[in-house]
């Protein structure tokens, strides 16, 4: 009764532009093993293909480009659905805090809230302040909703954090404030849309260490990059920060206790290139550390490509150093 008297009220409530947030958190009436520790595969570079066997078949979460899912309506229901008795749980990755100029819906964006490129990437930080940017940002989390996502991979929400010293990545002098707002906007209204299940959309937080402790209670999982640091690469550049999302998957920080899914991508140097040698060196150094010491103790690690491109490959750590390897069959891009 309480499930679907609040799921009631998460349903009346996607008719207002700007939901207000529910007096109460929304319940997920998701599969059993949607918890700390399942097993997932993100592929982002390339469409999966599903007339290959679904491999890695174990994982129970995956993680797809929303415009992968929109243009390949067969995926979602096929990775949700591998084989009998297996009910997955299906995030779409959506970027909200930039814009891809080849994205479907990108000439529809309001052109003047570009801002400076992505790393020199025809990718473009935008001006998450201005209430029609929003609005765009929210159409993509309905849409989602709409073609069968279960949650939604929010990127890019990490603008407010300046890599150098005074040097403004975005062009828009974003604070810390300003991107949490946004999130708990966007995220209010993912929990206000239901989805194929009936249950609300979830909304997680990628990256930002900065503004775990603030969103712990707001988002529903936690996407990581790198959380372990760069095994002596970079030194000073990127540290580890693994231990700030600990409170995710252990509950102590959020207002109902739910334990929340954190899940783990590590780019190991010697997998870069497409190499898919990982080296005695960077497999002790992601897979057999000390957990409570690195701070991901209850994460779901894959390690992947050191290539940005999150494709079909990846490795699971187990007992030796060529274990656990997979490849999940793409479409050509």
């Amino acid at each position: 009764m309480h499930t679907r008297f609040t799921l009631a009220f998460c349903l009346a409530a996607t008719t207002l532009a700007f939901p207000s947030p529910p007096e109460e958190p929304c319940d997920y009436g998701l599969p059993s093993i949607w918890k700390p520790g399942v097993k997932w595969q993100i592929v982002i570079h390339a469409p999966v293909d599903i007339t290959q066997s679904v491999i890695p078949l174990d994982a129970r979460v995956w993680d797809i480009d929303y415009f992968h899912a929109l243009d390949h309506p067969d995926i979602i229901p096929a990775l949700k659905s591998p084989a009998d008795g297996i009910d997955n749980v299906v995030l779409c990755y959506v970027n909200v805090g930039a814009i891809e100029s080849y994205e479907d819906d990108y000439p529809e964006f309001p052109q003047d809230a570009l801002g400076k490129s992505y790393e020199d990437y025809p990718e473009y930080w935008v001006d998450i302040r201005r209430p029609d940017v929003v609005q765009f940002m929210k159409e993509r989390i309905i849409k989602a909703a709409e073609i069968g996502c279960d949650g939604v991979d929010a990127d890019n929400i990490d603008g407010y954090d300046q890599d150098e010293e005074g040097v403004d990545k975005t062009g828009w002098n974003l604070t810390r404030s300003d991107v949490i707002g946004y999130v708990k906007s966007l995220a209010t209204l993912a929990h206000n849309t239901p989805t194929h299940r009936g249950v609300p959309l979830m909304f997680g937080q990628k990256n930002a260490p900065h503004i775990a402790s603030d969103l712990v209670s707001i988002v529903d999982f936690a996407v990581l990059e790198d959380c372990q640091g760069l095994n002596g690469r970079l030194p000073g550049v990127h540290e580890a920060y693994c231990p700030e999302f600990q409170a995710f998957v252990t509950g102590e920080n959020r207002t109902d206790g739910k334990k929340l899914p954190v899940f783990e991508i590590e780019y190991p140097g010697s997998l870069e290139g497409g190499s898919t040698e990982l080296t005695i060196n960077d497999w002790e150094y992601y897979c057999n550390r000390n957990k409570t010491e690195v701070g991901n103790e209850g994460f779901s690690l894959v390690l992947k490509h050191e290539s940005g491109q999150l494709d079909g490959w990846g490795q699971y750590c187990q007992s030796e150093v060529e274990m656990g390897q997979v490849r999940t069959a793409t479409l050509p891009i």
